[in-house]
């Protein structure tokens, strides 16, 4: 994966990770649900994580290739 693919591919992720958590998170807060705030909060953590351990697989898994 090129450099510029990978930042076309987080740009895609970190669009997708807002209109779906952060839309959440927003809408929860503009509730002042404080459970639905910290549930929001913990998921848009997770999906944060899991973009960044698919992109260290990706990285790694290329690597593996390139050998």
């Amino acid at each position: 994966m090129t450099d510029d693919q990978l930042r076309k591919w987080a740009s895609k992720v970190a669009s997708e990770i807002v209109k779906r958590e952060g839309t959440a998170l927003a809408l929860s807060a503009s509730d002042r649900d404080e459970s639905a705030i910290e549930a929001d909060s913990n998921l848009l953590g997770i999906a944060i994580a899991q973009a960044v351990i698919e992109a260290y697989r990706a990285g790694i898994a290329a690597m593996a290739i390139q050998k």
